[in-house]
């Protein structure tokens, strides 16, 4: 990278972080060029986007890249400007981001202890930031794009007559299988903001939470099994919180005997029902606890159909009995 003078006063000094993204967010166009403020280490500084580009190549828009943001124009990684992202869909301005900028103005007199803190509290940071990204917009619960029939770890060969290596078989076709991302799971305004308070704040997600975002990556990583069993905890989780605090909020001292008859995850449900807490209107037994049932107790295997169904019904079951992230 090449060096930048640093934003100074004669009090102040700006340090900078450029951070590379695993992954890719995928935004909004609204989003794009951002500022939002951060609090990382104790110390408080904005987080700030890439923006839209101003004009679009001719011939090739989308591999227009993003504008930098403003203090971070004439950066380089050797002898490239630094590449911050692109547009993937238009004319929406879907884009894909693969860096941000974080900076921080700092009395110069505590410059080198602040700065010590934002090096050492921003790995927490980051992972509360992605984990409240894939939790506000479940982009990631879905592989952007799949290869089929991919063979590279088999070199099958023989020697010809000129004593070189002959390939005597057909070579199968790989295809790749594109996974369209929508409007409706791209980061807005508002989710990024929020993601920036959640990861700023530095309280961890509620045990529900973590557990049904293990249950995105299973889904994003194709292991529908465990998707399923990590979205069935996580009901269940809920369930058990919003139950004791129904037995709670009426006086009820015997609920923890009541509970004990109506164990699991289908049981809690039962429960639930007998309590009169919101449910959401879809056949929680047939999404839900059924193919929970089926890949724990019966040792099956279930499609990505079964498998994103019973996350959508633990989705609509967090957002109506427990505190949204």
């Amino acid at each position: 990278m090449a060096k930048e003078d640093c934003v100074t006063t004669p009090a102040l000094q700006r340090l900078y972080g450029v951070v590379d993204i695993d992954g890719s967010l995928i935004c909004s166009r609204e989003v794009l060029g951002a500022v939002e403020n951060v609090s990382i280490g104790g110390v408080e500084g904005k987080i700030e986007l890439p923006s839209f580009p101003s004009s679009l190549q001719e011939k090739d828009p989308m591999l227009t890249p993003l504008e930098p943001p403003a203090d971070a124009r004439s950066w380089r990684q050797g002898s490239d400007l630094i590449r911050w992202g692109r547009p993937i869909a238009l004319p929406s301005g879907m884009s894909q981001v693969d860096r941000f900028l974080l900076y921080f103005d700092l009395p110069l007199v505590e410059f080198s202890e602040r700065a010590t803190a934002v090096h050492e509290g921003f790995a927490p940071w980051r992972n509360r930031f992605l984990d409240a990204f894939e939790l506000l917009t479940k982009q990631r619960r879905s592989p952007r794009f799949r290869v089929i029939r991919k063979i590279d770890d088999l070199d099958l060969f023989c020697w010809g007559e000129d004593k070189k290596q002959q390939r005597p078989y057909k070579p199968s076709i790989s295809h790749i299988e594109l996974t369209g991302i929508t409007d409706d799971v791209t980061i807005h305004c508002s989710q990024f903001r929020r993601a920036c308070e959640i990861a700023s704040e530095g309280k961890p997600l509620s045990l529900a939470y973590r557990t049904q975002l293990e249950a995105y990556r299973a889904l994003g990583a194709d292991d529908f099994r465990k998707a399923i069993i990590e979205t069935a905890v996580s009901a269940e989780i809920a369930l058990t919180e919003a139950i004791r605090g129904a037995f709670k909020a009426s006086g009820v001292d015997y609920g923890d005997k009541l509970m004990g008859r109506f164990r699991m995850l289908g049981g809690r449900l039962d429960l639930a029902r007998i309590l009169q807490l919101p449910m959401p209107p879809i056949d929680l037994q047939k999404v839900l606890v059924d193919p929970r049932n089926d890949v724990i107790h019966r040792a099956e295997f279930v499609d990505a159909q079964k498998a994103r169904g019973a996350v959508n019904a633990t989705d609509k079951l967090l957002s109506l009995l427990i505190p949204p992230i």
